[in-house]
């Protein structure tokens, strides 16, 4: 009795280790899919632009310096009062030993607002320091700098972004260098905006210019193209994955425009494409783009 119920537990035991081990096979056949959502590349139309960092000029806007060494003597208009062009703004003394002078007159170049150059009275003063900067305040520029492989796409007319501490301004492009530096090999352009808010001269700004649209491109979001020398991107093709090199063009607004290697109906992988290799099955998450 006690011999055939030890054989009883036995073959109960036997039972479930075989049914543990069937079950395991089952699990490790089973197939892992690896959960991502895709697009579909779109035709657009992409814009390049350009963020430069400048600063504000009025317009005109001149540094003020004396004909001669002198001392400062004293100034003869206020920080911030509108002057004449010719006016007299401020005086300098001569000194040479055993002679006399009448006082040096600085007359302002041009007609605008004015700011002075601290110095102290007697303060000697060289021809090469700036007195003064008289600025006009009725209208703004920025002086911009491209490489001639931009430069050739900005032209007359074209509109600018212009922000200053976070606040936007329209500019438009009314001059443009006709030759290019000698030194950087850039050209310059200058942007005049009209401020609806007091601005002071030499503060800093960002500058946005497009610089190149295109129309009719296949485009597709950045974050999906890998590889910087040699770009790629993975495709949903069957249920697997598949790596696609790709050659792209203008990338702008986090798209980027795609010259070869898709075509309108691939899926493109967008999300999931970190944990990605080469013939993977995959899920699709979004499947109203199968």
């Amino acid at each position: 009795m006690k011999k055939g119920l030890i054989n009883f537990l036995l073959l109960i035991s036997l039972f479930y280790i075989s049914c543990q081990k069937k079950n395991e096979r089952v699990k490790s056949n089973e197939e892992t899919f690896i959960p991502v959502t895709v697009i579909k590349p779109v035709i657009g139309e992409i814009q390049l632009e350009i963020k430069l960092s400048s600063q504000i000029e009025g317009n005109p806007d001149v540094l003020v310096y004396g004909p001669i060494p002198g001392y400062y003597l004293k100034s003869l208009k206020n920080e911030g009062d509108y002057v004449e062009k010719g006016e007299v703004i401020l005086l300098l003394e001569r000194r040479e030993y055993g002679l006399e002078f009448e006082p040096v007159k600085i007359e302002a170049p041009v007609s605008g607002k004015i700011s002075y150059f601290k110095f102290d009275k007697g303060e000697f003063v060289s021809p090469q320091r700036p007195l003064a900067r008289i600025y006009g305040d009725r209208e703004y520029k920025v002086k911009l700098y491209l490489p001639a492989e931009y430069s050739k796409y900005v032209t007359y007319g074209k509109q600018v972004k212009i922000y200053v501490n976070s606040e936007e301004f329209k500019g438009v492009i009314r001059e443009i260098s006709v030759t290019s530096d000698p030194f950087t090999g850039n050209f310059e352009f200058r942007a005049f905006f009209t401020p609806n808010k007091k601005i002071l001269p030499g503060t800093p700004c960002e500058v946005e210019i497009p610089v190149l649209k295109k129309e009719n491109v296949l485009k597709i979001p950045s974050k999906c193209v890998l590889g910087t020398a040699k770009k790629s991107v993975f495709v949903v093709e069957n249920g697997v994955s598949k790596r696609v090199p790709v050659i792209t063009g203008i990338e702008s607004g986090g798209f980027v425009e795609i010259i070869d290697g898709l075509t309108q109906n691939d899926l493109v992988v967008l999300k999931g494409v970190e944990i990605l290799r080469e013939g993977m099955k995959v899920k699709i998450l979004n499947g109203d783009l199968k």
